[in-house]
């Protein structure tokens, strides 16, 4: 006799594979041209679920690795895996907790002080280097000013842009006017 599936367990893997396949198109669209043709608002959403998608799928790949060596190593049992509910929800919380926590990381921009020192250089200079500020759909014409305030606050001799300063499309930068901010 073949065994009886609940219907709430089907619903639950139908819920599952429906979130899963809304990632992954978001994935394919946010890195293809696609995505330009869409209202901006729904542009940057689809670029963000996208993005964070692949690197929530690198989280769980890493970990699954983990297990499975855990398992041949025989520190966990061969079954560990298998139809574990529990297991799942709590990895689908720790990497969303993981995911957060780089958010809020890469929002609050850490100042790194250097002193360097050469005799051709006559008097001092301060130099500010920035990097990856992926303007655009990752992060808006406001967020591009607030780092633009923080970089004036300094009152640098020189700014450094060092990449990645926009991100895949230059549209989302000017309908933004992303640009005019890095005039200021």
């Amino acid at each position: 006799s073949f065994p009886t599936r609940r219907s709430s367990d089907l619903g639950v893997k139908i819920a599952v594979m429906a979130v899963y396949g809304l990632a992954a198109a978001s994935f394919i669209l946010s890195w293809g041209s696609l995505c330009d043709h869409f209202p901006m608002g729904l542009a940057r959403a689809i670029y963000i679920c996208g993005n964070s998608w692949l690197i929530f799928l690198l989280y769980a790949f890493l970990a699954f690795l983990l297990f499975d060596v855990l398992i041949l190593m025989r520190l966990l049992p061969a079954g560990f895996l298998k139809g574990n509910a529990a297991l799942a929800v709590v990895m689908v919380f720790l990497i969303s907790a993981v995911m957060a926590y780089g958010r809020i990381h890469y929002r609050n921009k850490d100042r790194k002080e250097m002193t360097v020192e050469s005799a051709k250089i006559e008097k001092p200079v301060k130099i500010v280097l920035m990097s990856d500020l992926h303007a655009g759909y990752h992060n808006s014409y406001r967020e591009i000013l607030r780092w633009v305030d923080i970089v004036n606050s300094e009152n640098p001799d020189l700014i450094l842009l060092a990449g990645d300063l926009v991100d895949r499309s230059v549209r989302a930068v000017t309908a933004d006017h992303d640009a005019s901010a890095l005039k200021h």
